[in-house]
């Protein structure tokens, strides 16, 4: 299949017949996507001819020998109403909604009131659906709230393994620094208690002795809120149980455990 520009009539990709035939023209955008490097969601096809009709999302071709036109749409603009909308069915698990939004197409990079992106909302709130569209329409990965925290931040700091292992096999920053304390999703995790996602993080190379600005790295955090097994976790994949904060106060985790009186840390510890 040849897919010509509408507008300049040049030939922008071919499919092959099995990236077409049999296929709906959903798919056959998502295909285009990574040939002309623009969302679905931007993308009209229309019918190769005098009537140039557009070509519905759910049509299915039968054979490929056919030549398609490709409108490139710009995004809609701004529109608080409608941005707030797009936010709701992030946060609301309103993948439906959501879908026709980005259809307009409206750009994905919005932020309401507090600064949050609607990908921070669908990966905090758990919300796998919301958040796949959100990537697929080009939502920015790492794109940092007004407290400096990455939509990563988000999910790990609520325990939600699956947006965390999403977001960082589409290549988002697992080391990325909030930028008014410096905590990473590792910290983060770490003070939450949530282990599967330290293991995940750890097990995708994420830096375990990353200090935070005032030097406290995960151990220092988990150490200090009492949780034993990211503490053993931690310390057994290599983690600097006598690294000391870089304030005036030179805390090691040791110090952490031994404040919050956690003797089974402690106790571990030494």
């Amino acid at each position: 299949m040849e897919v010509c520009s509408a507008v300049t009539g040049g030939t922008l990709a071919f499919l092959d017949p099995d990236e077409v035939e049999g296929k709906s023209a959903k798919s056959v955008k998502q295909c285009l996507a990574t040939r002309v490097g623009v969302t679905r969601f931007r993308q009209k096809l229309l019918a190769d001819g005098l009537d140039g009709s557009e070509i519905p999302d759910d049509e299915v071709f039968a054979q490929a020998s056919v030549k398609l036109q490709l409108v490139i749409l710009d995004f809609w603009p701004p529109d608080e109403e409608q941005d707030q909308q797009l936010t709701a069915a992030s946060m609301e698990n309103d993948a439906v909604a959501l879908e026709k939004l980005l259809q307009k197409p409206r750009t994905p990079n919005v932020t309401d009131d507090t600064g949050i992106t609607p990908l921070e909302h669908a990966a905090a709130n758990g919300h796998a659906t919301p958040l796949q569209l959100l990537l697929e329409a080009g939502a920015e990965k790492d794109a940092p709230n007004s407290h400096g925290r990455a939509p990563v931040h988000g999910a790990a700091v609520r325990g939600h393994l699956d947006m965390v292992r999403l977001l960082v096999e589409v290549g988002a920053n697992k080391d990325q620094a909030s930028t008014q304390e410096g905590h990473t999703p590792l910290h983060v995790a770490a003070f939450g208690g949530h282990l599967e996602v330290i293991r995940f993080l750890v097990e995708a190379g994420a830096t375990r002795d990353q200090p935070c600005m005032d030097g406290q790295t995960a151990l220092h955090l988990a150490a200090g809120k009492g949780h034993l097994n990211i503490v053993r976790f931690l310390i057994e994949t290599g983690s600097n149980k006598d690294q000391r904060t870089t304030d005036d106060s030179g805390r090691t985790p040791l110090h952490f455990a031994a404040r919050g009186g956690h003797l089974d840390i402690v106790s571990f510890l030494v």
